[in-house]
């Protein structure tokens, strides 16, 4: 019963804007959505680093204990690493909504990708030794972890325009998954040559700063647009 009394179906019942609804002054007409729509060589570029968004933030997420145990750690650390994991995660998400809503979408993003990278950067320290450093990772990693699936929406609301908001965040989420589907099993492969996951983060990071070079020069291009 409270939840209905509270929830409103608009946003300005509750004196708010939908999300990245510019304030028009009086007088000014605001533009039609369709004037903003990005170049297709954007939208084609965006769908290949979702790609890699999907890939790198699923295949990390899903190698944590295993990264623990083929760093000379025992199960039960592998075990605790992804307890921490979990927490990190429901953490991280609820402060990424907060930190977009505060510093905007392209930054927060930014601020989380950079965060996921250094989580991603730990493995290469694991030598079996500190245990301290697998709950390290694990909770940086974590915290990092949001972007790839919160980021998702937040990206499609910038950089489609309104009448096209729903396909491309739907091709948004099949790259995603697709990256995700292809790239997990990636890591098993590099493992039976080199005998560790270490070279798979090494490829995560190289996966992640590609998109973040791909994010910034994207949202580069919808703010030159604006002008």
């Amino acid at each position: 019963m409270i939840i209905f009394l509270l929830v409103r179906n608009r946003p300005e019942d509750i004196g708010l804007r939908p999300y990245g609804e510019k304030p028009v002054a009086a007088g000014v007409e605001k533009p039609a959505a369709e004037e903003f729509e990005i170049p297709r060589s954007t939208w084609i570029g965006m769908i290949i680093m979702m790609f890699l968004v999907g890939g790198a933030g699923q295949t990390a997420s899903s190698h944590v204990s295993i990264a623990v145990t083929t760093a000379g750690y025992s199960a039960t650390q592998a075990g605790v690493s992804t307890s921490v994991y979990g927490a990190a995660l429901i953490v991280g998400k609820l402060l990424m909504g907060r930190v977009a809503d505060r510093v905007g979408a392209k930054k927060g993003s930014i601020i989380f990708m950079v965060v996921f990278y250094i989580g991603c950067l730990l493995p290469l320290f694991m030598n079996g030794s500190s245990s301290a450093i697998t709950v390290l990772f694990a909770l940086i990693l974590g915290l990092g972890c949001p972007f790839f699936t919160v980021g998702t929406t937040l990206w499609a609301s910038d950089l489609a325009s309104e009448k096209n908001y729903e396909k491309t965040l739907r091709w948004y989420q099949i790259m995603y998954s697709a990256g995700g589907i292809v790239c997990t099993a990636i890591p098993g492969r590099i493992a039976d040559i080199t005998h560790e996951y270490k070279s798979s983060y090494l490829m995560l990071l190289v996966m992640v700063g590609i998109a973040m070079v791909q994010l910034l020069i994207y949202y580069r291009k919808r703010e030159t647009m604006y002008r």
